[in-house]
């Protein structure tokens, strides 16, 4: 079994479903973005700094939208400012 599935099982004790299904979900975000370095083209800009990849994650329950940040591994809540007509 690979790693993210050894860990998903580990979790499953202690999460509770909801919790359970955002850490999938999240990891699922995580793996995309690893899986996009397996093209060189895309490893190359990466490497030159022409290409930023990002990965996010929106929780529809409580409409939630979290950045991840790959400095810490971790999804982070991005804040957007949503302005009407004055």
């Amino acid at each position: 079994m690979d790693p993210l599935g050894v860990e998903v099982l580990q979790r499953a004790g202690s999460e509770t479903p909801e919790g359970l299904q955002r850490f999938c979900e999240c990891a699922s975000v995580r793996q995309s973005l690893k899986n996009l370095t397996i093209f060189s083209f895309i490893r190359e800009r990466l490497a030159d700094g022409t290409l930023g990849i990002h990965g996010a994650h929106f929780n529809i329950e409580n409409g939630e939208l979290m950045g991840f940040d790959a400095g810490s591994d971790e999804f982070q809540p991005i804040k957007l400012f949503v302005g009407g007509l004055s």
